[in-house]
């Protein structure tokens, strides 16, 4: 079986959020305990092959009708280039969701991950306006939704506004479920927090080496759950907490000069209100 609706990220807007309210509608069913299953990525699970996708979508029980995904590594182009493509080549007639933030919040959140997952050590303003880079990319929503429109109609795309999934998400779910054609009328009866930028740490030249290093990162992640008051002295000794960047006049308009025009074709192209995010240069 194959997937019916896919959502495609984007990276820090709220898709882990999105997720779970998907996962609570007792018509749909998603890849059980199982988030970004990164399998239209050539960098990632392609080379599995079609059965090993396939085995992720089964009915749990007699209610499921609808069977969809969510990862977020399918809206990072040009990082990964032919994520549309394969996906229209697997599932041509797939809804397409896509879930957009605030550009400059959602740059300054994947900024704090990066420097947690210790891949950014640069400072705030030298990472996010040395252009081209993968903050400015991943916030130029209509770059990355147009690699989709290349294969799939527009009819066939659903823009969800973060923003709109947080204050009023009774509406937004709504609107989500009448596009998956999932039953619009079940209500969801818990708020879920849409955490789009975790606590992180940064850490000094010794924790960068331990973090990329896949066999010892093993070893600190064991030793952290079996000595919680040694690792509490190690993660300080390699760590120090991220301090949330501060976006400068100067940096803003460093941003929206490239993000702006993008946006502002998203906004009129899905005929959406994104007044909000007061994105003009």
């Amino acid at each position: 079986m194959r997937p019916d609706f896919v959502v495609i990220g984007g990276m820090k807007c709220g898709s882990t959020s999105l997720w779970k309210y998907l996962s609570m509608h007792p018509e749909i069913s998603l890849p059980e305990k199982r988030k970004n299953l990164e399998f239209f990525d050539t960098r990632d699970n392609w080379d599995k092959g079609i059965a090993w996708y396939e085995s992720f979508f089964h009915a749990k029980n007699d209610m499921h009708k609808v069977f969809g995904e969510v990862s977020t590594e399918y809206s990072k182009y040009p990082l990964s280039s032919d994520v549309a493509k394969n996906m229209y080549s697997v599932i041509p007639n797939a809804k397409i969701l896509y879930i957009v933030r605030d550009p400059i919040e959602r740059i300054k959140s994947q900024y704090i991950h990066s420097i947690g997952n210790a891949t950014e050590s640069r400072d705030f303003e030298l990472a996010v306006c040395d252009a081209p880079n993968h903050y400015i990319n991943f916030s130029c929503y209509f770059y990355q939704i147009e690699q989709y429109l290349a294969y799939y109609r527009k009819e066939n795309i659903h823009i969800i506004i973060s923003e709109e999934l947080r204050n009023n998400p009774e509406k937004t779910l709504k609107n989500i479920f009448s596009f998956i054609g999932v039953d619009n009328s079940f209500t969801i009866n818990q708020k879920i927090t849409i955490n789009t930028s975790s606590e992180r740490r940064k850490w000094n030249h010794i924790g960068r080496i331990i973090r990329k290093s896949k066999k010892y990162f093993g070893y600190y992640n064991y030793y952290k759950y079996k000595y919680p008051k040694l690792y509490f002295l190690l993660e300080n000794s390699l760590s120090t907490p991220v301090k949330k960047p501060i976006v400068t006049q100067e940096v803003r308009r460093c941003l929206l000069k490239q993000i702006s025009p993008d946006i502002i074709k998203l906004q009129n192209l899905f005929s959406l209100d994104l007044s909000h995010w007061n994105i003009k240069a």
